[in-house]
């Protein structure tokens, strides 16, 4: 237990860390107003022009709120350790890590999950208020069953997240600048995950190859929990292959930063 104590030290000072940032977290939040607004105009007219009443198979209240949680998962689920990454090895900081008995990844690990701990807190505030406006307006019935399955989903979505980026900085071995590497990932990865409109726009084609993917698990398949996409044992099956992707995401990228570690002693860090 006290070799873990420096872990959980580490832990804390996530914890302060978004403490320390919170007006950050927050003035991100306020800035998804304007592109929820026009978001808002855009399905408003599409459903205005459509014959029916379901449009990719969303009504307008279950597109509305996908479009406002899915953009707010975004930002919680988000992760930007990568670029801390970055300057450890290319300037040098990863060299006390080597020789200190102190395990990178559980560090990068507690360090996030200390940071999200505290975000969640702040978002789970603001969406527990969203979500009880979108249920006396729009009518969108929601449980606590399903409210419980939705926190389980995201917590999982953390580690998803998380460890697709610590494979990704393990680039950073190979790459003279990887920021380049981060931004696309971001981007691509925000589209695939549904961050931006569900997946349910591309023909299915283009879905089956995403889903084959680990983004849909951290944005597209959380929010539809909440949205009454998905019967209880599609649910179960989609939290089962979120446990799945985190096993696969570990070991790949253990393996990809065990083959950047030998790189980077071989040249004297």
């Amino acid at each position: 237990m006290r070799r873990f104590n420096k872990y959980l030290k580490t832990l804390s000072l996530g914890i302060q860390t978004a403490i320390e940032y919170r007006f950050n977290f927050l003035l991100g939040i306020v800035s998804i107003v304007f592109p929820l607004t026009i978001q808002y105009f855009l399905w408003t007219a599409i459903y205005s022009s459509s014959s029916g009443n379901n449009v990719y198979g969303y009504t307008f209240s279950q597109m509305i709120t996908y479009s406002i949680l899915a953009i707010l998962v975004s930002k919680l689920v988000s992760s930007d350790f990568q670029w801390e990454v970055l300057d450890d090895i290319k300037n040098g900081g990863f060299n006390k890590f080597i020789i200190r008995p102190i395990n990178y990844l559980l560090y990068r690990l507690f360090n996030f999950v200390g940071q999200k701990l505290f975000n969640f807190l702040m978002m789970f505030m603001i969406i527990s208020v969203i979500l009880t406006f979108l249920t006396i307006n729009l009518n969108l019935g929601i449980s606590l069953t399903t409210v419980f399955l939705f926190i389980l989903s995201i917590f999982l979505a953390f580690f998803i997240n998380f460890f697709i980026y610590y494979a990704v900085s393990a680039m950073t071995f190979w790459i003279s600048d990887a920021s380049g590497l981060f931004a696309v990932i971001s981007i691509v990865g925000n589209i695939v995950s549904g961050g931006i409109f569900p997946l349910d726009i591309f023909s299915s084609t283009v879905k089956n190859i995403f889903s084959m993917l680990p983004f849909q698990y951290t944005i597209f398949f959380p929010v539809n929990i909440i949205n009454g996409k998905f019967t209880l044992n599609q649910i179960a099956f989609g939290l089962l292959m979120q446990c799945l992707w985190i096993i696969i995401l570990l070991i790949s990228s253990k393996a990809l930063w065990f083959l950047g570690m030998k790189k980077y002693t071989a040249i004297g860090g």
